[in-house]
């Protein structure tokens, strides 16, 4: 059964209301039109082609007797007659003969001596004739009191007598003065019709007026379609449906019928789904036809399914890396571009974790603070209900910066916050990263307000001290805080001090023929190491080519003879001072 809403069952109602109060109307206004006949005289009738005479049952009949046949004859009246009733007879008054049945009628002459008798006949006509309207060539449809002509219809009239004959039939259309029949009557204009008709015979016998009334209706129904469910104007979603509502002013509707595209046609019966369409351009074409046929013109409706769901895609913008997985930091920013093919986008929803979904308000996203994993799913719709297919994009909020750290390749000693290198020491700068990743380590120093990127070991080529500040940066931009080193860059090797406990005796003569420093047995040599940057850390010595001692304690010379020493100071990041003696211990 075709569905219809509240408000065209309204409609329906309302017009079906005002086409019964139409068609009563004009059918009262028809049956009101009551055309006087014409007045036909009886009148004597010979057929001459049978020589038959017909006499209007209702006029009387006189006799005449005559000598001659000739119509200028003298003629003699009868004026008075008897009639024969039960073996008696009765004078009458009257001098006319009174018929009272229509037939044969015989005029008797009985010789008397004889007995001979001769028949006079004569037909007396007192019936009239019946006609009958034929109407032809369209539909007819019967609704309570009310008839309905469709296209083409036409009239013609007939009529039989038993008697005399028809003389004709004369016809008065709604309401002009009766005329005769002139052929075939051809009602084309779309009307009400009051027909009325008789018939004469050839003795002036014409029957009662006879009526005929009908509708006749040329107008097509009109159909009209609407949409039911989401659309777009003429654009649809799958789950749309079309109503077809039609109406007919007159003989009522009789079927709507519909098609899409090159299909073939089907009756109407309910709504009218879209939903086995493929995504695309399509036609709908319906009409309807009427109860007496009057087909409408087929309506034609362009119209497009949309099957296509939007498209979203997520900007992450600023901090950002992807790795093992997608690193942001709370300094990220994140937006949703969105399009759709057809009807555009209608909403665009967000999700963050399992929290309730939220609409997107066209400004950027913000993840919580806290750092963790999460999970951002966003859809769009769109204006048709085409919904997205959730995407999801796993995130990592990484608020924590990378830890640096470093060391000296090579030889150094730290004290109270400073280390002591020499240039063949470098120092080398780590860092690490647990999540996103370490980008770069940046270090500057102090005297240079740029900063640099660490590529390589650092290395210090001239004496000095030096303050190094350094710090790393992760794949998402979080910064350490910078740590702080003083370097001293310490070339110098210690200087070492002699002392003699004794003076000096003399000179000699070395064994290879050089002068040396005499000092008497028993002399003490001290030994002593200083210096200014990283400090003396050892002092070592070798006695006439021996292996190389610790010095922990004043040398004692108590044996005379030639003495060499070579004394090796060292300070605590490995310059090394050199130093020989060559003196002779005499008595």
């Amino acid at each position: 059964m075709k569905k219809s809403s509240p408000y065209t069952n309204s409609i329906r109602r309302f017009l079906l209301i005002i086409v019964f109060m139409i068609t009563g109307i004009l059918a009262a206004a028809a049956q009101t039109i009551d055309i006087d006949p014409m007045q036909h005289k009886l009148k004597v009738y010979k057929d001459l082609e049978t020589q038959r005479l017909f006499w209007p049952k209702d006029l009387p009949v006189y006799v005449w007797l005559s000598t001659s046949p000739q119509q200028t004859a003298p003629k003699h009246k009868l004026e008075t007659a008897s009639i024969k009733q039960q073996e008696s007879v009765e004078a009458l008054e009257q001098s006319q003969i009174n018929l009272e049945l229509s037939g044969n009628q015989y005029l008797r002459w009985i010789n008397y001596e004889t007995k001979d008798t001769l028949l006079l006949e004569f037909q007396a006509d007192g019936l009239p004739p019946s006609s009958n309207i034929i109407l032809s060539g369209a539909e007819t449809h019967q609704f309570e009191e009310v008839t309905y002509k469709g296209r083409g219809l036409k009239a013609e009239f007939d009529a039989n007598d038993e008697h005399a004959g028809v003389e004709n039939i004369y016809v008065s259309v709604n309401g002009a003065d009766f005329a005769p029949t002139f052929g075939v009557y051809d009602f084309n204009q779309e009307k009400e019709y009051s027909i009325a008709y008789y018939a004469v015979d050839h003795v002036g016998n014409a029957e009662k007026v006879k009526k005929e009334l009908f509708f006749v209706d040329l107008s097509a129904p009109v159909t009209q379609h609407q949409i039911v469910g989401v659309h777009q104007g003429s654009i649809l979603s799958p789950s749309a449906e079309i109503t077809l509502s039609s109406n007919d002013a007159h003989s009522g509707l009789a079927t709507t019928a519909f098609h899409f595209n090159q299909q073939e046609q089907t009756e109407y019966k309910e709504a009218i789904s879209v939903s086995l369409l493929d995504e695309g351009s399509h036609m709908l074409y319906y009409n309807s036809r009427d109860n007496v046929k009057n087909e409408e013109t087929e309506n034609v409706f362009q119209f497009y399914v949309d099957r296509t769901s939007p498209q979203t895609i997520l900007k992450i913008e600023g901090d950002q890396h992807i790795g093992d997985r997608t690193y942001v930091s709370n300094r990220t920013e994140y937006r949703l571009t969105f399009s759709d093919n057809k009807t555009g986008v209608g909403s665009t929803h967000f999700q963050i974790n399992d929290n309730p979904d939220r609409t997107y308000e066209h400004s950027t996203i913000s993840l919580p603070s806290t750092e963790g994993n999460y999970r951002l799913a966003f859809w769009s719709v769109d204006n048709v209900n085409n919904k997205e297919e959730k995407n999801e994009q796993d995130l990592y909020v990484d608020q924590t910066a990378p830890t640096s750290t470093h060391s000296f390749n090579g030889t150094s000693f730290t004290q109270r916050g400073k280390t002591w290198i020499t240039s063949q020491t470098a120092m080398e700068i780590t860092a690490s990263d647990k999540e996103a990743g370490v980008k770069k380590i940046q270090y500057s120093v102090e005297g240079d307000a740029n900063n640099q990127v660490y590529t390589d070991v650092l290395p210090f080529n001239n004496e000095g001290e030096f303050v190094i500040s350094y710090g790393a940066i992760d794949n998402v931009n979080n910064v350490e805080e910078k740590q702080r080193v003083e370097v001293v860059v310490d070339n110098s090797p210690p200087m070492v001090t002699v002392n003699y406990s004794s003076s000096k005796i003399g000179s000699g003569n070395a064994g290879d023929g050089s002068v040396l420093d005499q000092y008497p047995i028993g002399t003490v040599l001290y030994l002593a190491a200083t210096d200014e940057a990283s400090g003396a850390e050892s002092i070592r010595y070798s006695l006439n080519d021996e292996a190389k001692k610790p010095f922990a304690m004043p040398l004692n010379f108590e044996n005379p003879g030639e003495q060499k020493i070579e004394i090796y100071a060292t300070d605590r990041v490995g310059n090394e001072a050199i130093k020989t003696l060559r003196f002779i211990i005499s008595e």
